[in-house]
C-alpha cells in the first residue's frame, strides 16, 4: 500500500490527526473534501487548511475518475451493475402496472 484516500469526520480533528499519521508514515495521502464534515463549515475549511502539505485534496468526482481510468475493469463492472439495477427496476415497474391493469 502506497497511497490512501481518508473521508469522515470532523475534518478539523480526526480527518486532519489521520492525515498526519500517514504522511508521517510515507504514504500518499489524499483527501476527499466533499466526504468530509465538521461541525461548521468554517471547522471544515480549517481543518482542510491544516491539511495542506500533507496531503492533496480532492473531490470525490475526482476521486472515481482517476480509479476508473487506473482500473478499467471496475468501471465496466459497476456498469454492469447500474445495468442490473435498471433492468430489475424496469422488470418490477412493469409488473406492477400489469397487475394494476388487471
Amino acid at each position: 500500500i502506497e497511497q490512501i484516500v481518508i473521508c469522515g469526520q470532523l475534518t478539523d480533528q480526526c480527518v486532519l490527526s489521520a492525515v498526519r499519521d500517514a504522511a508521517d508514515l510515507g504514504y500518499f495521502v489524499t483527501v476527499v473534501e466533499d466526504a468530509c464534515a465538521a461541525l461548521s463549515l468554517d471547522d471544515h475549511k480549517r481543518g482542510l487548511l491544516g491539511i495542506q502539505g500533507f496531503a492533496r485534496v480532492i473531490t470525490t468526482k475526482s476521486v472515481v475518475n482517476e480509479v476508473e481510468l487506473r482500473f478499467p475493469k471496475i468501471k465496466s463492472q459497476i456498469e454492469e451493475k447500474h445495468r442490473c439495477k435498471e433492468g430489475a427496476v424496469t422488470i418490477a415497474n412493469d409488473n406492477i402496472h400489469n397487475n394494476n391493469a388487471r
